[in-house]
């Protein structure tokens, strides 16, 4: 009896446990899709990307689409899943032409008559790097302008001391809208040579900013050390608000430069903001825009790109790029050189 009630049992009634594989295996494509599509899903304004969960998930969409296609491609061997796994390698493979675009270019040479002006940016973890490893640094690939998020008065002073030492002169100055004493300040310096007029707080920011007029042989050029405050959960407001005084720099007339942490990739709204409004990422116009700065413990293609160095009004092209490990800091640091016309 039992065996005629199996044969009479309809071909297409799919087990329990099926009905339930497939619906998980549905609510992780639907995730998973929107996750990866965020920076482009329209919630208002911005995009579902600038919104909580979102915002900490983008800083990694590469590995996380790299991570859901690869998982697509360990099930298609299997009969009963091969079908789910075709959509998981065709949903982590979607993003991929938004996103690997900003690893093709390649540094340009100076226009005739060009000067040029070399940046290090290095978030200096709360004055926790070495600072005769970064005055070293900064001599040796002769910065004119030192960008150290995370970085004391005092942690700055003892860069251009040991820079002095080495034969390189800096001026410099530092903002903490908390306290002076404070490690998470935000330092700049800048070579003597340039005479730099500095203005500490310009730019509105949760976590300081200075800005500098370094007088270079092309004329004025403005420079500012950034560092935007991160999309930890329930800041997200705070994260986006840093990010608003910097768009109306990237508009403005005149060559400007600005670097350092600014806690956003290319594919958050925020940072897309500063570049619809007229900056240029350095990193991406020479091929370089997916190799991450943090953490720094992580290898580059697994790190979130939230270092930068934007140009503005007029400044390029980038005729040299690197990232740098440096001992100690979870941030690895970016050098630019970029070709200033007279």
């Amino acid at each position: 009896m039992s065996e005629q009630m199996a044969v009479g049992r309809p071909a297409d009634e799919r087990p329990r446990s099926g009905r339930v594989t497939g619906a998980l295996f549905g609510v992780a494509v639907v995730a998973t899709a929107v996750v990866l599509w965020s920076p482009v899903v329209p919630i208002g304004s911005p995009a579902l990307a600038a919104y909580p969960g979102f915002a900490q998930l983008t800083a990694f969409r590469l590995p996380l689409a790299v991570a859901v296609a690869a998982s697509g491609l360990v099930l298609l061997p299997l009969a009963h899943v091969r079908v789910w796994g075709l959509v998981f390698v065709m949903v982590g493979l979607s993003p991929l032409p938004q996103i690997l675009p900003r690893a093709f270019g390649h540094p340009a040479e100076a226009p005739a008559g060009a000067s040029t002006l070399t940046v290090l940016s290095i978030n200096v973890l709360a004055s926790g790097a070495d600072p005769a490893e970064i005055a070293r640094l900064a001599v040796e690939r002769r910065a004119d302008v030192v960008s150290l998020p995370e970085a004391s008065m005092a942690f700055a002073a003892s860069v251009g001391e040991r820079a002095a030492v080495l034969g390189v002169e800096y001026q410099r100055a530092t903002d903490n809208p908390s306290a002076t004493s404070s490690p998470f300040a935000t330092s700049l310096l800048v070579r003597r040579e340039l005479r730099p007029e500095f203005t500490v707080a310009r730019i509105p920011s949760h976590l300081g900013s200075v800005t500098a007029v370094a007088q270079t042989p092309a004329g004025p050029v403005r420079v500012a050390a950034v560092h935007n405050f991160p999309p930890l959960p329930g800041h997200e407001d705070s994260w986006r608000d840093d990010h608003q005084p910097l768009a109306r720099l990237c508009g403005r007339s005149g060559p400007m430069i600005l670097a350092g942490d600014f806690n956003s990739t290319l594919d958050h709204p925020p940072l897309r903001s500063l570049l619809d409004a007229g900056c240029a990422d350095a990193a991406a116009t020479v091929g370089a825009g997916l190799h991450g700065t943090w953490p720094s413990v992580l290898p580059a293609f697994l790190s979130a790109p939230i270092d930068h160095v934007l140009l503005a009004g007029g400044a390029g092209p980038v005729t040299a790029f690197d990232v740098i490990m440096v001992s100690g800091p979870d941030h690895r640091g970016l050098l630019a050189t970029i070709a200033l016309a007279r």
